[in-house]
Order: C-alpha cells, then sequence, then structure tokens
C-alpha cells in the first residue's frame, strides 16, 4: 500500500510539474501563435520573391515577436481585408503601411507609431510640367483604391479623372505608358520604385503628414507588448539598421510613445 501510494504522489508531483511547465510557457508568450496581417503588393514594406515574404515591415514584426516573445503567423491579405479581419477578430493584427486615422480609431486600436511619412505625387521621368496640384488640373490621375493617396487623389480640384487600381504595381505601369499624367501614393513606396525602375520620378512635397503603426483589435492585449517591443527596437539600433537595409537612408524619426 505505502508503495502504491508512493507512485501515486510521484505520478502526481510530476503531472503538477508539467501543468506548471505549460502555464508558465504561456504566460510568458512562446505558446501564442498571432495571426498577422500583411501585404505582399507594397514593396519595400512588404513582398514575395520566391514564395517567401520581404521587406522591411514583415522583418520589423518578426523582430517585434522575438522582443515580445510570440510566435506569430503572417497572412497576406489587402489593406482593406486587413482592416476587416481586425474589426472581426480573424486577426490578431495588421502591419501594411496601415495610417493612423480617427476614423478608425473607431473599430481599431493602434501601436505605436513606427514611420512619417506621407503622399506624394509621381511622373514619367520626361515630365516637367507637374509640380504642385494646381499642376492636376484636367489631368488623369491613378491610385491604388483604399488608400490614403485615393482618397487625397479625389479631393483634388479640377482633376480630369481619378483612376483607381487594385494593385500599385498596375498604377505604376499605367503611368510608365503614359496612361495616366500623375500617381498619388505613399512617398517610400514611389522613391522604391524610381530607383528600381528609372521610368518615374517624385514631384513636388510631400502633401500629407501621416503616421505608419500596427493596428490591432479594439482593447487587445498584445498593444502594450507591441509597443513595448517597438520602443526596446528603437533604442537598441535594430530599427534604424532595418530601416537603412531597406531604404538605404536613416528614418526621420524612431518608433515613440
Amino acid at each position: 500500500m505505502r508503495m502504491n501510494h508512493f507512485k501515486f504522489n510521484k505520478l502526481s508531483l510530476v503531472t503538477v510539474l508539467i501543468c506548471l511547465t505549460v502555464l508558465t510557457l504561456t504566460a510568458c508568450g512562446t505558446e501564442q501563435r498571432l495571426m498577422i496581417g500583411v501585404n505582399e503588393g507594397y514593396a519595400p514594406f512588404g513582398f514575395s520573391e520566391d514564395g517567401q515574404k520581404k521587406g522591411f515591415e514583415i522583418e520589423l514584426m518578426q523582430k517585434i515577436a522575438e522582443e515580445a516573445k510570440f510566435q506569430i503567423q503572417l497572412q497576406s491579405r489587402s489593406g482593406g481585408e486587413i482592416l476587416s479581419e481586425l474589426k472581426t477578430r480573424k486577426l490578431d493584427a495588421g502591419i501594411a503601411g496601415i495610417t493612423i486615422k480617427e476614423s478608425r480609431r473607431k473599430t481599431v486600436d493602434f501601436s505605436t507609431p513606427y514611420l512619417q511619412t506621407g503622399q506624394r505625387m509621381a511622373v514619367r521621368t520626361s515630365r516637367n510640367d507637374i509640380h504642385t496640384t494646381n499642376d492636376l488640373a484636367k489631368k488623369t490621375v491613378g491610385a491604388k483604391i483604399g488608400t490614403s493617396g485615393y482618397e487625397y487623389a479625389s479631393k483634388v480640384d479640377g482633376v480630369k479623372e481619378v483612376r483607381a487600381f487594385q494593385k500599385i504595381e498596375e498604377a505604376f505601369r499605367a503611368l510608365e505608358h503614359g496612361k495616366i499624367d500623375a500617381l498619388i501614393y505613399d512617398s517610400p513606396g514611389i522613391e522604391h520604385f524610381a530607383k528600381q525602375h528609372g521610368t518615374i520620378k517624385a514631384t513636388g512635397k510631400l502633401l500629407t503628414s501621416e503616421h505608419y503603426a500596427i493596428a490591432l483589435p479594439k482593447g487587445s492585449k498584445y498593444t502594450g507588448r507591441i509597443n513595448n517591443a517597438l520602443k526596446a527596437l528603437g533604442e537598441d539600433g535594430t530599427f534604424e539598421r532595418l530601416y537603412k537595409k531597406w531604404f538605404n537612408e536613416k528614418p526621420q524619426s524612431l518608433p515613440r510613445e
């Protein structure tokens, strides 16, 4: 009887220790796998090459996960799909050049801003007649639908037509081939395409001032940990190294609270 009692207690102790270990790992975040929405049609922020997801935001999210000690699974979505699936909690977070807007705060939460940028105009390299939005009068302007650029272009007076594109690559090709006169898009994306192809150029000043942030469902329990991770990456130089890798220059600002 004593031997059986001893075996039972030993088995119970092992079971308890295993349960405590699982609970500890879960509490520390090592067992958590977050579904993260990313956009693969947004080079150099996010794109696909040889079947692999690459880009500044892809690597930034991976570094955040390492710092915050949780696992992630990247889910390819459009910007609109990401915001929609955050509302229904199909995604735990989204990083895809998402601009902080007060209208969006009604349905999603935002992390600490990690990038300050804005909308800018692009034209073919041979054009020298478009420098401000006043020069867009009677012109056809392209923009990716559902973006800040499309919203801005729709409000410019005198434009002949605002042509919407589902993918930004299609908009850039239309600009290259003269099907549109100008394109309004995120400044880093325009600069990247211009360096890669040499067929277009950025023109004029920034049209808007925007901040990119990671979007999360309302009341997400992960917002604080993501903010802490962003701050740490800004302080230890990781953020700056990533930015230089993808943009060949120093960032204008670092993640801030």
